[in-house]
């Protein structure tokens, strides 16, 4: 059976999968990718996600947010086991003309903790984000340094992996939250001018559409998974709620878990 390695967001911890990984059939063996809790580069960041990748099993990479160029970037190596690619809420290069525009001077900005009011209207747009979201979206980011997120900015406002993005040929499908606030559409058809074939489910949601719209986006994911055909842009009925399975434990220093 396929298994679903995930590539955290911003905050890197992985916490933020709690969600999809609650909503996932125990069936589906999962392997979530956790940074270290230091500054690094993308360079870093894609070297560090390598060692977590499966030896000896097919999987299907899933990269959100901040870690879809990570994702593009595993995947035009070709690695031996790879079977798709799921791109959530991500892009190819910087998501906006004003942070590409402000990346020589972001190492000027002072590391500060950020607002969680400002995270709740820009990644769950006030809407259909519960108490849980919240609480886990706060627990997340309070757990790594302001330093290290504003590190993540800059690679965020410097990237373009346009030319990596040209060298993948795995099947590919991207998961898009129709109010996202720091995303916008224009990334998707950046992503698919350079992959044609690169199929498109959207979702009533927020950038963070695995955390409020989960049990939707595991019946995408699973369906992408099972078949890896395109499919309508409506969300099928989705899998069976079920506790996340059980991955291999590993060393507390392991990018896994």
């Amino acid at each position: 059976m396929l298994r679903l390695v995930l590539l955290p967001g911003m905050d890197g911890t992985g916490r933020l999968f709690n969600p999809l990984l609650a909503a996932l059939p125990p069936s589906m063996p999962t392997t979530v990718v956790r940074y270290p809790g230091e500054a690094a580069s993308y360079d870093a960041l894609t070297a560090y996600a390598v060692q977590a990748l499966p030896k000896d099993a097919p999987y299907v990479l899933l990269g959100e947010s901040v870690s879809g160029p990570v994702a593009i970037r595993l995947a035009s190596m070709h690695p031996p086991g790879l079977r798709g690619v799921i791109l959530c809420a991500t892009f190819a290069r910087s998501p906006s003309r004003w942070l590409s525009r402000l990346a020589p001077a972001v190492h000027l900005i002072p590391p500060m903790p950020p607002p969680l009011a400002l995270l709740r209207r820009l990644l769950c747009h006030g809407a259909r984000a519960d108490a849980h979201t919240l609480a886990l979206l706060a627990s997340a980011v309070a757990s790594i340094s302001p330093k290290v997120l504003l590190q993540r900015l800059r690679e965020v406002a410097a990237v373009d992996v346009s030319a990596p993005l040209m060298a993948v040929h795995s099947p590919m499908m991207y998961l898009r939250a129709r109010h996202d606030r720091l995303v916008p559409a224009a990334a998707f058809d950046h992503l698919q001018s350079i992959q044609p074939d690169l199929q498109l489910a959207e979702f009533d949601a927020p950038h963070l559409l695995l955390q409020t719209v989960p049990e939707e986006a595991a019946a995408v994911i699973c369906a992408f998974m099972e078949a890896g055909a395109p499919f309508a842009a409506s969300p099928p009925p989705p899998c069976p709620a079920a506790p996340p399975s059980t991955s291999t434990p590993t060393p507390p220093n392991s990018p896994v878990s």
